[in-house]
């Protein structure tokens, strides 16, 4: 007989818990990371800078000031189509050695670390963002990790 993770919940309905966060922070990084790119070249390419007035702010108490919506990255619309064909390329060159590393390990080792392995490189790529190869480098390991 299996032993609960916890005493309210059998270990199946942890199992899909944990799951389902699990997909919900692999999709959430993902769109995240387009809305911020689309935020930052669509303000950068329109304004020329990154000085915004109250009326087009979504929070207009808010200060803009030494903060990332101050910085302007150069980015052209060709720079973030390859950062999405950079994430795409890893996730298709490691979809089979990822099936393999299923077989292998245990499923939700494999989901849980590859779930870590992202968040941290979600986490580090504002620091890469002087860096282009060093965002491509980040993206393609996100979809190499994405099993």
């Amino acid at each position: 007989m299996a032993m609960d993770c916890c005493s309210c919940m059998p270990h199946r309905y942890f199992i899909v818990l944990m799951c389902f966060f699990g997909m919900l922070i692999s999709v959430g990084y993902r769109t995240s990371f387009a809305l911020v790119v689309t935020h930052i070249t669509a303000f950068n390419g329109s304004h020329g800078n990154t000085t915004s007035d109250d009326s087009t702010s979504l929070f207009p108490s808010c200060t803009t000031q030494n903060t990332t919506r101050d910085r302007i990255v150069h980015w052209h619309g060709s720079t973030v189509f390859l950062f999405s064909t950079s994430y795409f390329v890893g996730q298709l060159l490691f979809s089979i050695p990822g099936g393999a590393m299923v077989q292998k390990f245990s499923a939700k080792r494999v989901f849980g670390v590859t779930v870590l392995i992202s968040s941290v490189l979600q986490i580090l790529l504002p620091i890469a963002s002087e860096l282009l190869w060093l965002i491509f480098i980040f993206r393609f390991l996100q979809g190499a990790v994405e099993v």
